[in-house]
């Protein structure tokens, strides 16, 4: 498990930290067609200008663009690409970013689910595309800011955001013609403390959220100079009290990576794919509860008992058998995990196996466990199974993100103590591993 930073759990619980989110989101997400990323990161994106160049048949400017890409040159790249592609430089962006929700494998958009789950309903981002609108849970009701809306933008900073908002910071694709991809767009944003931003009333709200706020940066690198000079900036000004910021990086990167401020910390998981999503659902699990209106504030909380039996009892039905049921309650009350094919001797019982026998130790004894029964089916889908178990326990709103919910479920059986957990058909402990209560739980 990570070692979270304290500082960042406390921004979390309060409400404080906001995604800022980079290419490394938008490229886990895979083309159904053909498997490969849907979305360019920026040198593919520019290789791929250089092919529509040699297709207009400008062979200087192709040379000219490969030349600067080669060098790692890209902002000078796409200034000269845009230059030379002419006005099929915006149905060129088209193609490549103006991509459908049915373009996308499903499955490849949790990681941009998972950054809904951490809290905050303002997201940022660099990216054009529409990727965090299709992962948010309120995607029908989602509002996209380009890079300025004043008016939004006032309200956000009086008022916090009312509902779930996604800053595309340097501009979206439904608005190709102000996207910020080349030095006189980020010119026009960022600017120098002598000159006068064009976008002012964006880059004063990125400036207010800097300096009050704890941004987490996932799939962003921080390799962007003119946005690290923001956070320098505000650092300075601020004389080292702003932030900190958070950035979530692969292993790999440990040697390598070096913070561009002392306000900004790497927070580090093994690798892409199932250990950054672990990660990130450690986070949300720090993270509120967000009732859906103020009717909802008292109506959900984890700290809600429930009784999770999908099963019923015998009731009258179960004769002679008491005896077994207090067999096993002794054996679980000295404080001991138990398997009851292990515990009690049942042969011969008509009908009442291992799982009737669960059931009705679940029914006689629920009143001894203050904060629940729980019965989970271990040959089954567990994760939907928590699911159910977070919206029926209502320890979440329905309309949470399931991943939110799961997080929510996982985190109660592993930390809760009073409560009865029943496994049925656990053939391989191992799958059920995660959700073991720890050894202190009793």
């Amino acid at each position: 498990m990570t070692q979270i930073p304290a500082q960042l759990k406390t921004s979390l619980q309060k409400g404080l930290a906001i995604p800022f989110v980079g290419a490394g989101v938008s490229m886990s997400v895979k083309n159904k067609a053909n498997g490969n990323s849907l979305f360019p990161n920026w040198k593919n994106l520019l290789e791929q200008a250089v092919l529509s160049l040699k297709e207009e048949g400008k062979q200087d400017d192709v040379s000219l663009v490969q030349s600067l890409v080669n060098k790692n040159r890209l902002l000078d790249a796409a200034k000269e690409a845009k230059q030379a592609l002419g006005a099929n430089w915006f149905q060129f962006l088209k193609q490549q970013f103006d991509h459908t929700m049915n373009d996308a494998e499903t499955d490849s958009l949790e990681l941009a689910r998972r950054v809904w789950s951490l809290g905050s309903k303002l997201v940022i981002t660099t990216n054009y595309d529409n990727v965090l609108r299709w992962a948010c849970p309120d995607s029908q009701d989602v509002v996209q800011w380009d890079i300025q809306a004043p008016a939004e933008q006032h309200d956000l900073l009086c008022n916090g955001p009312s509902k779930s908002t996604v800053w595309h910071l340097h501009g979206k694709i439904d608005n190709a013609a102000e996207i910020i991809l080349t030095p006189d767009g980020y010119e026009k944003l960022y600017v120098d403390a002598k000159s006068e931003s064009v976008y002012q009333a964006a880059l004063q709200t990125l400036q207010h959220q800097l300096s009050s706020k704890n941004f987490i940066f996932i799939g962003f690198s921080l390799a962007d100079e003119d946005f690290v000079r923001q956070i320098t900036s505000i650092a300075e000004i601020f004389q080292g009290a702003s932030g900190p910021h958070y950035v979530l990086l692969p292993e790999s990167q440990r040697t390598t990576f070096k913070a561009p401020a002392a306000c900004v910390e790497a927070i580090f998981f093994q690798d892409f794919g199932h250990p950054q999503l672990q990660l990130l659902d450690e986070l949300a699990t720090l993270t509120p509860v967000i009732p859906t209106s103020t009717h909802e504030i008292a109506d959900y909380s984890a700290d809600k008992s429930v009784f999770f039996v999908p099963f019923p009892s015998k009731g009258e039905h179960l004769i002679g058998r008491q005896e077994v049921l207090q067999q096993v309650h002794q054996q679980l009350w000295s404080g001991k995990r138990t398997s009851i094919g292990h515990t009690a001797s049942f042969q011969g019982l008509g009908g009442l196996g291992k799982t009737q026998l669960a059931v009705e130790y679940a029914h006689t004894y629920k009143q001894e466990y203050p904060n629940g029964v729980i019965w989970i089916t271990a040959d089954q889908d567990i994760s939907v199974q928590l699911i159910q178990l977070s919206e029926k326990a209502r320890w979440v709103s329905p309309s949470s993100d399931q991943a939110f919910k799961l997080n929510t479920a996982s985190k109660r059986l592993r930390e809760v103590s009073d409560c009865l957990i029943i496994f049925d058909n656990v053939e391989n402990q191992q799958i059920v591993a995660e959700i073991l209560p720890s050894t202190h739980v009793s």
